[in-house]
């Protein structure tokens, strides 16, 4: 799923911010982004449990990681 290359011909033209510098934006999420790293964090959090992630653990996962967004005053 994606464009092959695309996220290594846009890396020149990245920039880091620190949550202090986003203090007071709202970040809109694509869902289907969302729900590929709340995968990746929830099968990083069931390999150490050795199985597979639940949905009830990717919607866990997402909804942590939407709090840790609000939580550094960004607005979701």
């Amino acid at each position: 799923m994606g464009i092959q290359g695309l996220a290594r011909r846009l890396e020149p033209y990245s920039c880091r911010y620190t949550a202090k510098e986003l203090e007071g934006y709202a970040a809109i999420i694509d869902g289907p982004s969302l729900a590929y790293e709340a995968h990746k964090l929830a099968l990083s959090t069931a390999a150490s449990q050795t199985r597979i992630p639940s949905y009830s653990d990717i919607n866990l996962e997402a909804i942590k990681w939407l709090y840790a967004l609000e939580n550094q005053g960004i607005a979701v």
